[in-house]
């Protein structure tokens, strides 16, 4: 069986489409700052479908670089954010952010199936107030 990683992408969009509906988009303008092994990153959430993610330090001269994605936010239970988008190399990322813990859950896939999974801390670094509804 041929695993097709973007069919499933599409598939759990559609799942928690069905369950969530933003009213109230909250998290525009938040920045989360987080560190997987040498590489320290913020996203920065431009809108409902884009962020832009920027390594603050990395490995092999890539402190610096940016990448602005198309993606898909979901609210998936209150104060519990789904993320997901296809790089331009071919790379799926899905992330899972708590707001109330402060984990995210980083999953991607690069262009070769390599498979990553990584469970982290965040902080929020942006001068905007972030409430979660109680």
């Amino acid at each position: 069986m041929k695993f097709e990683l973007s069919s499933l992408l599409e598939q759990i969009s559609n799942f928690f489409s069905s369950i969530k509906v933003f009213k109230d988009f909250k998290l525009v303008g938040k920045i989360f700052d987080y560190q997987i092994g040498e590489y320290h990153l913020n996203l920065e959430i431009l809108s409902k479908t884009q962020v832009k993610w920027e390594y603050i330090s990395a490995p092999n001269d890539g402190t610096g670089k940016t990448g602005i994605e198309t993606c898909t936010i979901q609210e998936i239970s209150k104060g519990i954010y789904l993320f997901f988008w296809t790089e331009k190399d071919g790379s799926n990322v899905v992330d899972i952010f708590n707001l109330h813990t402060q984990e995210v859950f980083v999953n991607y896939t690069l262009p070769d199936t390599k498979m990553h999974n990584h469970r982290l801390t965040f902080k929020i670094i942006s001068k905007i107030n972030l409430t979660i509804p109680t």
